[in-house]
């Protein structure tokens, strides 16, 4: 492997800063300057491209590449492979196929809103970013919501409070450091609260979510939304009972009842509109957890 710095590079023409061109090959790793560069990347092989400062052109190849545009209003472009892409605000990224990542870079505290199913609402230091073939998102260090789209996501933040929403697919969310809020929605999906005080919300019965991290006493599980949907919600654990009537008596689904089942993995929850547990995948499994140390204070309805 080898690596270079230079103000521009394509088919194979290296312009250094005083404007004289060279002749470069077989460079999988290039590093921009200050100015406007455009960086391509070889079509047949891995490739790391480092934009640096200036409005940047990047271009990948058909492997997995590393992509970063650096500071400045960038157009990165990647192909085939599983790519991980560094943007920030106002930048243009094309994922292409692959499963591809997004990472937002951000230098000091900031606030981050990501939205994959309508670029329109990106905000904050995130505003005017477009994101297009964008599978999965890893967030700054501050305060991100990000939320996901119809496919199969994987969405990790880092630090202080974030918020995470898987919208639909398979989805793994990693709320890290930080008391998170986070919803897998729709599908089967991976939650990873981290450490924290971390709320995990349910908005729908189409769902099977397993929280591997779930803290008894510390975490809660929200069933806020879904649980509006219904005219009485009844839960009963440990000798605690908890109803919840609705006001509006034009609910979309049944009466809804909660069911808990203590299987090797931990305790699954079902949630049922009948008393009993039915042939349906529980709604959600908390993973390790005894459910003689759960309480009804560790739910919300």
């Amino acid at each position: 492997m080898a690596w270079t710095r230079f103000r521009r590079c394509t088919n194979e023409v290296f312009i250094d800063f005083n404007g004289t061109e060279h002749v470069v090959r077989n460079f999988e790793f290039f590093q921009g300057s200050h100015w406007h560069d455009t960086l391509i990347g070889a079509m047949d092989r891995s490739n790391s491209l480092f934009g640096d400062q200036g409005n940047d052109f990047l271009s990948g190849g058909n492997q997995n590449d590393h992509l970063s545009g650096g500071w400045g209003i960038d157009t990165i472009y990647s192909y085939d492979g599983d790519d991980q892409i560094l943007g920030s605000s106002f930048d243009y990224v094309d994922g292409g196929d692959g499963i591809d990542t997004f990472y937002y870079r951000l230098v000091g505290p900031g606030v981050i809103y990501i939205d994959l199913e309508n670029n329109a609402d990106n905000a904050y230091d995130a505003y005017g970013t477009v994101l297009v073939s964008i599978e999965n998102l890893g967030g700054a260090n501050w305060y991100d919501t990000m939320l996901g789209d119809a496919g199969d996501n994987v969405i990790e933040t880092f630090g202080n409070r974030d918020v995470l929403h898987g919208r639909g697919g398979n989805d793994t969310l990693d709320g890290g450091e930080g008391d998170d809020d986070i919803s897998g929605g729709e599908g089967t999906n991976l939650l990873i609260g981290g450490l924290g005080a971390d709320t995990f919300m349910f908005e729908t019965l189409n769902a099977s979510d397993t929280i591997t991290d779930f803290e008894v006493g510390t975490d809660v599980l929200d069933f806020g939304s879904v649980l509006s949907q219904a005219d009485l919600a009844s839960l009963e654990l440990n000798g605690a009972v908890i109803d919840r009537t609705s006001c509006f008596n034009s609910s979309a689904l049944d009466d809804l009842y909660f069911s808990f089942v203590q299987s090797e993995n931990g305790v699954e929850i079902f949630l049922n509109s009948g008393k009993t547990v039915g042939e349906s995948d529980p709604l959600v499994t908390l993973t390790g957890v005894d459910i003689l140390d759960l309480s009804v204070n560790d739910f919300v309805l």
